[in-house]
């Protein structure tokens, strides 16, 4: 869906709003700097992880996300209490690092520099509290949100969780093209029994494939000329 955003006095560049997502006016030759850890929240992805784009002659900016979601959806038949989550690309992808944004005919595209340390990889661990407890039904995992660019992971990728303080360990790989990131879209894993193993014994399985489902920015934001958001 296409929404607009409308400046009011001023123009905004790197705005961070309510919406969980951060908002920055866009143009070619635009940089922009992806983390290497993103922050759990429940049943959503931290706010400014998630970048938008846009470029427009006058005062209303129709913006469009630049990069996709992977969800994952796990459980455990036991109580467990995660630190922490990890996706690895297999195939060296670039997850994180500085990057160019630029628009054609206003859709965003992402190009992220190589730089010296690895990049395939992506941190995602709670800040407000010490350990995230899993859920017990299969029925309604608890879901994990990476933001991640679009057109990765659709050859390899592995996902290691932490543990009852990085005590234990559990790690898959997924191997299916289904899950290549569509730019704003959600690329939704199947539910995932989670059991944890010492952490010196880590055991890597194949998991399935997975969905896509639609993944749209809704709702209109006005700023006015202090830049505050409505």
């Amino acid at each position: 869906q296409r929404e607009h955003l409308t400046l009011e006095g001023v123009g905004v560049v790197n705005i961070a709003c309510h919406l969980n997502i951060e908002l920055f006016a866009a143009f070619d030759g635009n940089e922009i700097d992806l983390p290497i850890w993103q922050s759990y929240v429940e049943n959503n992805f931290a706010n400014g992880a998630n970048p938008m784009a846009a470029t427009s002659s006058d005062n209303v900016l129709p913006f469009k996300n630049v990069c996709g979601v992977l969800e994952l959806q796990l459980y455990s038949e036991t109580p467990c209490y995660v630190n922490e989550v990890d996706i690895t690309s297999d195939a060296g992808e670039q997850l994180w690092g500085h990057g160019t944004v630029t628009l054609t005919d206003g859709i965003p595209s992402l190009s992220i520099d190589p730089g010296d340390d690895d990049q395939s990889y992506l941190w995602l661990y709670p800040e407000e509290e010490d350990a995230v407890a899993l859920s017990t039904d299969p029925e309604a995992p608890t879901a994990f949100y990476f933001v991640v660019p679009a057109g990765t992971l659709g050859k390899s990728f592995t996902v290691t969780v932490y543990a009852e303080d990085y005590e234990y360990v559990w790690s898959k790989t997924a191997n299916s093209t289904q899950n290549l990131i569509g730019r704003s879209q959600i690329t939704v894993m199947p539910p995932l029994p989670v059991e944890m193993h010492v952490y010196k014994d880590v055991r890597v399985t194949t998991i399935p494939g997975c969905f896509n489902c639609a993944f749209t920015f809704s709702g209109k934001v006005t700023i006015d000329s202090t830049g505050e958001c409505e």
